[in-house]
């Protein structure tokens, strides 16, 4: 089964003209680049961030192991495979569908690890050929807790060479063919952000009374966002971005490990409110589902970045996290990451989007 791309907040920040009057601000162009994918096939899941850096991974049923193929995009794109779980660092032998199968040769690293061990291996040949026998198969046994699903991975691995452009390729990993690597695409450029830090901080009497002057329209602006009423703003952040500018962070609303909250960029000098909303899809053409508030949303002074996460289980085994940065004009998205199917390790999510 395919899924729609992520809900992953893969483009720069959009200020948006509030239905409340007195919140406004000028639609932003999205960044250009290539759109990340994300894509389910059975038990397999796969993500190709904006680089088409492309991640695949199946999880075991009781999360003792996992398998992780990373592949970067163009004709010399690195290749690497994962396998955590092993009973030990020792290990050195996996089991598909019942038969032995030998981790040998300098090709693999062994590590131990919290949770059982882990085997690597970068070497294209080695790689290669364990994919090819894990594709012949249906489960494959690491020698600890419930066996991996192989159902699925001739899917994803098909789905990586068509997002990197490999397919008929001798590069390719599911439909190889006669064209040379030359064929490749080279990688998408990723965006250049540059963050613009200011060494100003706002004293209490500052914020105080930016907030008692803004106070009317915070409360527009948690209304117009369907915001919990019953939700105090008396803790509001405020921080300035600059001499000219200051944003406000107000929780929306009270959740058991997802608080959210509005982030407001105001004027330290003048009248000013935009509200900051993010893309909430980039699934196909058309106008697109803009979020309005952000869970667990921070800003650090000494980056000038708005971060924000949200988990989709209290042990955060699924979820999703960006970060954003003030450029002096607006917040620019630099690093966005999700849950490709429900992770082996708490947090251990995958990147959606990068730039350098």
């Amino acid at each position: 089964m395919r899924r729609a791309i992520i809900p992953a907040l893969v483009c720069a920040l959009l200020f948006v003209r509030s239905a409340v009057p007195p919140i406004g601000g000028a639609v932003l162009a999205a960044e250009p680049g290539v759109r990340p994918s994300s894509d389910v096939y059975k038990d397999w899941g796969i993500i190709c961030d904006n680089g088409l850096t492309c991640t695949t991974r199946t999880v075991a049923e009781d999360k003792e192991s996992q398998i992780t193929l990373v592949r970067e995009a163009g004709a010399a794109g690195r290749l690497s495979l994962q396998l955590d779980g092993l009973p030990n660092s020792r290990s050195r032998t996996l089991r598909i569908d019942g038969a032995a199968v030998a981790l040998a040769g300098r090709a693999w690293t062994f590590a131990a690890g919290d949770v059982g061990a882990t085997a690597r291996s970068s070497d294209p040949a080695t790689v290669r050929g364990l994919l090819i026998a894990l594709g012949q198969g249906h489960r494959l046994s690491l020698g600890r807790g419930k066996p991996l699903s192989l159902n699925g991975l001739s899917a994803a691995l098909l789905r990586m060479d068509e997002r990197q452009g490999r397919i008929g390729t001798v590069t390719a990993l599911a439909r190889p063919g006669d064209r040379p690597a030359a064929a490749v695409p080279p990688p998408p450029p990723l965006p250049v952000v540059r963050a613009v830090v200011t060494r100003e901080r706002l004293t209490a009497a500052e914020r105080g009374a930016l907030l008692a002057r803004y106070r009317d329209r915070i409360t527009a602006a948690r209304e117009s966002t369907d915001c919990d009423p019953q939700v105090s703003d008396l803790d509001s952040a405020v921080h300035a971005l600059g001499p000219d500018r200051a944003v406000i962070i107000t929780m929306c609303l009270a959740a058991a490990y997802n608080p959210s909250y509005i982030v407001l960029v105001i004027g330290r000098r003048s009248d000013m409110l935009e509200q900051f909303t993010a893309p909430d899809t980039l699934a196909g053409p058309g106008p697109h589902e803009l979020r309005t508030s952000f869970e667990m949303a921070e800003f650090d002074p000494a980056s000038a970045s708005l971060s924000s996460y949200g988990k989709g289980s209290p042990m955060a085994y699924t979820g999703f996290g960006s970060t954003w940065v003030w450029d002096g004009r607006r917040f620019v998205l630099t690093e966005a990451n999700e849950s490709l199917i429900e992770a082996m390790t708490p947090g251990d999510w995958v990147t959606t989007y990068r730039t350098r």
